[in-house]
């Protein structure tokens, strides 16, 4: 019975995200619609079997964390502010679980069984220190979204993520970046690529071989020069790199006839070569200083 009634939210989930394509999914608008939220573990445990939705920001909780296990039906789960190094190894058994977010907490680590949550799909850490993600991580066959902000260690984003069958969206902000490794790009499941404030001085030769990709932002980075096989990014719709140091794109870049924003503010690209991508990519907005 336990199993069915996680098949059937995760049916009615899809539905609803489906439904809500282009909004951005938060803890709000995550789990059963108008689902109440609860804002303790021993209230939410007491009434189980209705808490699909629970937000812990600014508690202390640590007494009362064994009594995570008992939320089965557990969609969304929100951390914030709670002095955390690491999260509960106990969500690693909250299988209905869709939404994971932790904010203000210092993370130094995931837990290790991280990846039995097989429905999670999306999950943001903000505000943290982790410097690799761990391997069970791999695991996460259903997530789509991974949003990670204001780390404080320098992260290494391990190749695995590009096997990762469901990972469409990955946002990196504020976060210096290890080497992105050439395997990290082999990946045809992504769609929205956005690496702001990560300190890159350049891209990959290879990430021409995102076949699927349709939004990439590169802003507030040391860019100086776009690879070659970045016309081979046959899908991208929306291109954004302001605030780099770029003063030159190759007139081949025209090849991306479905690229509908290029955002070059913040740059030194010459006036004469914009006045030539507009001629190339009429409809393509550009903009520029």
């Amino acid at each position: 019975m336990k199993q069915f009634y996680l098949v059937i939210n995760l049916v009615l989930y899809s539905f609803l995200l489906f439904s809500q394509k282009n909004a951005p999914i938060t803890f709000k608008t995550s789990g059963t619609y108008n689902a109440p939220v609860f804002s303790s573990i021993s209230t939410a445990s007491k009434n189980w079997e209705k808490a699909f939705k629970l937000d812990l920001t600014d508690q202390y909780f640590e007494k009362e964390q064994q009594k995570l296990v008992h939320l089965k039906y557990i969609q969304a789960l929100q951390f914030g502010n709670n002095y955390l190094t690491k999260l509960p190894d106990e969500i690693c058994e909250l299988e209905g679980l869709l939404f994971l977010s932790s904010r203000k907490n210092g993370l130094t680590d995931l837990p290790e069984d991280i990846g039995k949550l097989n429905n999670l799909m999306y999950l943001e850490l903000i505000d943290t220190n982790l410097d690799s993600l761990p391997a069970s991580f791999q695991n996460l066959y259903r997530l789509k979204s991974l949003n990670i902000q204001n780390n404080k260690d320098t992260l290494y984003l391990a190749p695995f993520l590009s096997k990762m069958p469901s990972l469409s969206e990955l946002t990196v902000f504020n976060t210096i970046l290890d080497t992105l490794a050439d395997d990290l790009f082999l990946w045809e499941s992504i769609q929205k690529l956005t690496l702001v404030k990560c300190n890159l001085k350049e891209m990959p030769e290879n990430i021409g071989q995102l076949k699927n990709l349709e939004e990439l932002i590169l802003d507030e980075n040391e860019i100086r020069i776009l690879p070659s096989s970045f016309v081979k990014l046959k899908n991208l719709k929306h291109l954004s790199l302001k605030n780099n140091k770029i003063t030159h794109l190759n007139e081949n870049i025209s090849n991306l006839q479905k690229l509908q924003s290029l955002d070059l503010r913040g740059n030194f690209v010459d006036k004469y070569d914009v006045d030539i991508l507009k001629v190339l990519l009429p409809r393509c907005v550009i903009l520029v200083d």
